[in-house]
């Protein structure tokens, strides 16, 4: 059965759904309160390099530079407020052990501080889904983008069935518990369901991993609906299993994460295995071809942006490795290998968020040669004429020479503080 098959070609932007470019912003904290023990809600005043109101769609993201050590990082985080306060936006942050960037805003960010950032970012919105009932999966920090969905869908007064699925360890876990109370309320149209994997003795309710009969049994009409999950990468391979078991389709499950097999290897600062070579002919016509000023009608915008050129045309080299210039470093890239992928696989770590090129985390400027990209709207119209492209999502066609000029600013420019 498949309700969604029209999915399979939707449109990104939606028809009639405004597109917010990427801007440079300035995050100003006003206030931040604890969700649970490890996470924090910070809310900032977003003020845009143009002045303009800064604007984005439930579920999109923002990068920021934030300090780790002595060295400045880019780190992409999800936005939880709905989209609709003007520039008053909050990020919902889990702080990890080892994430010294998270430490540092749990441990030194102070009301008035200011942060750089870029964005929103990110298609994993149901802004451009067809009109059709919802199902919202949400594990642990991953209820954030969830979160941000049903605070919009709440102002928008939508009448959409929707079923919502929390899935947390334990009560203390649990995010944003009294609104969600609140909304199930208030909204008649929705429905909340919560999972604990390591309940009390007190939890009556719903326990253990996601299952099919679990699923299935508070949700046993899936296969209708849109599908949107966030989580660690197990339970969204395993919620995508279940819901395509039931008969849903592909196109209609719709997943985040930050950091795939590239992200977390090259993360780790761990060489990871060269993925197997894909014929460049399969990969869409983006291309751009440098040295600047960028020749624009190189450009083959990608189809979201409504825009047509003609691409650079000759034949893509097989069996030969480019050669990347980055960092006053040398490394070999193969014929369809991305450029964070082929640093990585020589020890070089090129910062990374989303790994499919929705964040902007790995922007890098293009000062020689030639790419095909595949970006997913991580980067604006303005960066790529000025040169710019995402490394997880570029392909050398060519020998390339880089620069990393991704924050935009000097460390020492990242972070200002009131009390200083």
């Amino acid at each position: 059965m498949a309700q969604h098959a029209s999915l399979a070609r939707r449109a990104f932007p939606k028809p009639g759904v405004p597109v917010f470019e990427p801007d440079e912003l300035r995050l100003v904290l006003v206030d931040r309160r604890a969700e649970t023990a490890n996470v924090t809600t910070y809310v900032f005043e977003a003020i845009r390099q143009d002045g303009q109101i800064f604007r984005h769609h439930p579920g999109q993201s923002l990068s920021l530079s934030l300090p780790s050590g002595s060295n400045l990082f880019q780190r992409s985080f999800t936005i939880a407020s709905g989209g609709t306060g003007g520039n008053r936006i909050e990020l919902t942050i889990k702080t990890g052990g080892q994430a010294q960037a998270t430490l540092w805003m749990h441990k030194c960010l102070r009301i008035g501080d200011t942060l750089a950032a870029r964005g929103p970012f990110g298609r994993f919105s149901p802004v451009h889904a067809p009109k059709a009932p919802l199902l919202l999966v949400g594990a642990g920090s991953g209820m954030t983008p969830i979160m941000s969905m049903l605070r919009w869908l709440r102002v928008r007064a939508d009448t959409l069935d929707i079923a919502l699925v929390q899935l947390a360890r334990s009560r203390a876990d649990e995010l944003f518990a009294d609104e969600i109370g609140a909304m199930a309320e208030a909204m008649l149209n929705l429905s909340v369901h919560l999972c604990l994997s390591r309940p009390d003795e007190k939890w009556t309710g719903l326990s253990g991993r996601i299952s099919r009969p679990m699923l299935r049994g508070i949700v046993p009409d899936m296969a209708r609906r849109v599908a949107f999950c966030c989580g660690p990468e197990p339970v969204m391979k395993a919620t995508r299993a279940i819901y395509l078991a039931e008969g849903g389709v592909e196109e209609a499950f719709i997943t985040e994460t930050f950091g795939g097999a590239e992200h977390n290897a090259a993360s780790r600062g761990r060489p990871m295995a060269v993925p197997a070579v894909r014929p460049m002919e399969r990969l869409p016509q983006v291309s751009l071809s440098v040295p600047t000023p960028v020749d624009k009608g190189a450009w083959c915008l990608a189809p979201h942006m409504h825009e047509r050129s003609e691409p650079i045309s000759g034949p893509v080299p097989f069996g030969e490795d480019f050669i990347v210039g980055l960092k006053g470093k040398n490394f070999r890239a193969k014929p369809g290998q991305s450029i964070v992928a082929a640093a990585a696989a020589c020890g070089l770590r090129i910062p990374t968020g989303c790994g499919e090129g929705s964040c902007g985390t790995c922007r890098v400027r293009l000062m020689s040669g030639q790419v095909a990209m595949r970006d997913q709207g991580g980067i604006s119209r303005r960066d790529k004429e000025a040169g710019y492209i995402l490394a997880c999502c570029s392909y050398p066609l060519s020998d390339l020479e880089l620069v990393n000029d991704v924050a935009g600013v000097d460390q020492a420019g990242a972070v200002s503080s009131s009390a200083k």
